[in-house]
């Protein structure tokens, strides 16, 4: 008999399970509730796949054998130079590709809602950060990609700037127009490096956008556990045929370093078993999904406090056309927690009056209908007021005033002050809400009024946030 008061994670997933939630979050497996074959194989053999370096098993850090062979199908699906397996998850992918292509004190053009591991790269890398701001889509709040000619003239400003690093799509699904910002980075010398952690399916359908890769990026990192049918923590890395062998080279240089020696072998065996299942039937799972969301957007018409992001509603750029984005007058977290309790559906994330939900290859069509259920029962006869929140964005396209380097912070001292009482003081930690995990300040820059207001509004350190310290919710380590 198990004891299940001694093993609270297993405890804690086991009732999750028990819920039967409809999932519309990731990894995009969605816990095989459609019974794919290829998927209950996996399952089946959990515990015979878990190896290690052996004969015949190959070597993740030195393929020559199967994983080679995997790399190779995996590199013709991702249409790039060559395609690497991550382990580590696209967080290893974005350090290998900055550390592998920058060199210290190199300047480095970077879209400011970055995830946070491209400014933990910065920092790793002793790199210099010129910031791009991304647009904001009216109505919904929210930040989108990057606007090309307020690029071109970050671009003319800073000549010397060795790179762009972008994120596209955005955890909202719009994708920033790669064609057009390639041929500017190309034309100034500089490398396009994209995280693409949430557009791993587009390889796999015309009815989607284009990779970064196919668009002319020169790496990007893509999470398979996002959208495709994968395990939580695998990903890939892509290199375009625009880079040299010895630039290769230093990238797998740098994925030895940032991935594990002990891989898993169901990892990779995870990774090759969706890239299989994508490349065989993925045009059909892709068309299904589509159908679902446009049904589901479709039937909910007649509502009108439910608003979905389109294409018209953003400028000179695509939407991933599986990504729903929900805007409505309930607050996002409230609205999440109702369908949550209430309707035993799970959302990816909630942002300021908006829930995001997660769509994959292998959803089932009874989650829509449930979803669908869920918000006619909840705005039917809806008579509260429109409180969209707007402050969630505006604070993200102010200019940090950046006082030291991420490096020189490591030989300050610092202390712990009350978050009322750090206006003008600087920053020495990172404070990273999370999804999207888009820091709000890094160590370096001078913390504001707007900032503290900010936190304190939307009750930030009471959240799920990552920071760098441990500290109470009132306090921040800043600059002694």
């Amino acid at each position: 008999m198990i004891d299940f008061d001694k093993i609270p994670i297993v405890s804690g997933l086991k009732s999750y399970k028990e819920r039967n939630m409809a999932v519309f979050h990731m990894p995009g497996h969605k816990q095989n509730k459609g019974l794919i074959e290829e998927l209950e194989y996996i399952r089946e053999n959990l515990y015979d796949f878990d190896i290690t370096e052996i004969e015949g098993s190959d070597n993740l850090h030195s393929p020559d054998g199967i994983i080679k062979e995997g790399m190779e199908l995996l590199a013709k699906s991702m249409k790039s130079k060559k395609s690497y397996y991550l382990v580590n998850g696209s967080t290893s992918g974005v350090y290998s590709m900055m550390l592998g292509l920058f060199n210290r004190g190199d300047k480095v053009i970077i879209q400011r809602n970055c995830h946070k591991s491209v400014y933990s790269a910065l920092e790793l890398g002793d790199l210099t950060a010129e910031y791009i701001y991304p647009k904001v889509i009216d109505n919904f709040e929210i930040l989108s990609g990057i606007n090309y000619n307020d690029l071109k003239k970050i671009v003319e400003k800073n000549k010397d700037a060795k790179g762009l690093v972008i994120t596209s799509p955005s955890y909202f699904g719009t994708c920033s127009d790669i064609e057009k910002i390639s041929k500017l980075c190309k034309k100034n010398d500089m490398l396009l490096l994209v995280d693409e952690a949430h557009g791993a399916h587009f390889s796999f359908s015309k009815m989607l956008p284009y990779s970064a890769i196919s668009l002319g990026a020169d790496v990007s990192v893509t999470s398979f556990h996002k959208t495709l049918p994968s395990l939580t923590q695998t990903a890939v890395l892509n290199v375009s045929k625009s880079l040299s062998d010895k630039q290769i080279a230093k990238i797998e240089e740098r994925m030895k370093i940032f991935q594990t020696t002990s891989p898993s072998y169901l990892f990779l065996a995870s990774m090759d078993m969706a890239r299989y299942i994508m490349d065989k039937d993925g045009e059909r799972l892709i068309g299904n999904l589509v159908n679902m969301v446009n049904d589901l957007k479709e039937s909910l018409k007649d509502i009108k406090q439910i608003r979905f992001l389109e294409e018209n509603d953003i400028n000179e750029e695509r939407i991933d056309p599986t990504r729903i984005v929900i805007n409505t007058p309930v607050d996002g977290e409230k609205l999440s927690d109702i369908l949550r309790e209430k309707y035993q559906i799970q959302i990816e994330m909630s942002y300021s009056n908006n829930i995001v939900l997660i769509g994959s290859p292998l959803d089932l069509k009874e989650v829509y209908e449930r979803l669908k259920v869920a918000l006619r029962e909840i705005f039917s006869g809806f008579k509260g007021s429109d409180t969209t929140a707007t402050e969630k964005i505006k604070l993200y396209n102010i200019p940090p005033i950046v006082k030291l380097t991420q490096r020189e912070i490591d030989f300050k001292e610092t202390i712990d002050i009350n978050l009322e009482a750090s206006e003008g003081t600087i920053c020495a930690e990172t404070i990273v809400p999370y999804p999207p995990g888009v820091p709000i300040i890094l160590p370096g820059e001078e913390i504001s009024r707007e900032l503290i207001d900010f936190i304190i509004k939307n009750n930030i350190l009471e959240k799920n946030v990552i920071r760098s310290s441990n500290l109470s919710s009132g306090k921040i380590r800043v600059i002694a």
